[in-house]
């Protein structure tokens, strides 16, 4: 490749010119890639967010906004909600919807805890809230959810 790039004009038109070195450039990092020299792979979400991620996950029944966790891996809110959006692809008030959710049917699922007593164990005070929430994103209320997991086992 090293000779191909002495002997390539800049100026000129399609081989000859500037296409041409583009063309020698592509082919050149197609080699280098294929040796495994070239990495191209997207990097791994960004750590703050891994943080920010584990954070929620470990503080499910906690009250905290997005602030809170912003402060925690000390970022700017602001800068802390766009990151987040750009890393999950989902707001920082939707994955901490889902996973709350996916926290409250864990809890009867495994561990067979009582409807009445999963909004307070996912962060949730306002158990009509819950309750809404919990019907809009699973389909039916917490008490039917319960009913088919138990007539299924």
């Amino acid at each position: 490749f090293g000779e191909q790039l002495k002997t390539v004009p800049l100026s000129g038109e399609g081989e000859d010119g500037p296409q041409g070195l583009i063309a020698l450039l592509r082919r050149l990092n197609d080699e280098l890639v294929s040796r495994g020299l070239v990495k191209t792979e997207r990097p791994a979400a960004d750590d703050s967010i891994s943080k920010a991620c584990n954070y929620i996950n470990n503080h499910l029944g906690d009250d905290f906004t997005y602030r809170d966790v912003a402060d925690f891996v000390h970022l700017s809110p602001r800068h802390f909600i766009r990151r987040f959006r750009n890393e999950m692809n989902e707001t920082f008030t939707d994955y901490l919807i889902r996973v709350r959710i996916e926290g409250a049917m864990r809890l009867m699922d495994e561990e067979g805890m009582d409807a009445a007593d999963v909004p307070a164990a996912v962060g949730y005070h306002d158990e009509k809230y819950f309750q809404q929430i919990f019907k809009k994103r699973v389909g039916c209320t917490v008490r039917e959810y319960q009913r088919r997991r138990q007539a299924e086992a």
